[in-house]
Parts: structure tokens; sequence; C-alpha cells
């Protein structure tokens, strides 16, 4: 999991990859440690984008370690 965060510069587009339009509730769980701070960072109106391959990524972990996001 990486959380970039800019407070000056802004991100370059072709680094992020193409936005899966995936919320993060989708792929993990609000009642988790990382789910607390991305609803911290939610409220805070912070913005977020899951690129495709992280998408991709973290559902082929979870299919493999599916106990490690909890």
């Amino acid at each position: 999991m990486v959380i970039h965060h800019f407070t000056h510069d802004k991100p370059k587009k072709p680094m992020q990859g193409t936005d899966s339009d995936l919320a993060w509730s989708d792929i993990i769980s609000a009642d988790t440690t990382l789910g607390n701070l991305f609803a911290f960072l939610e409220q805070e109106d912070f913005t977020h984008m899951i690129p495709d391959q992280v998408f991709i990524d973290a559902f082929i972990h979870s299919l493999l370690l599916p106990h490690e996001w909890d």
C-alpha cells in the first residue's frame, strides 16, 4: 500500500496509471486500521485514486494471503 501526499507539487498524470473507479472501501474493510486511516483522510477532504494495477495486485494478494489485511 502506498499513499502519496502532495502539498505543493501536483502529481504527474502518466505516473499515476489509469483510475480503476473503485472506492477504497471496495477492497479494504472499513473496520480495520487501514480502513480507519482512509476514512480519516476522506473526512479531511483528501482525494484518492486507486489505479487499475493496484487493484489487480491487491486482489491477487488477497487470494494468496486473505487474512493479512485484517
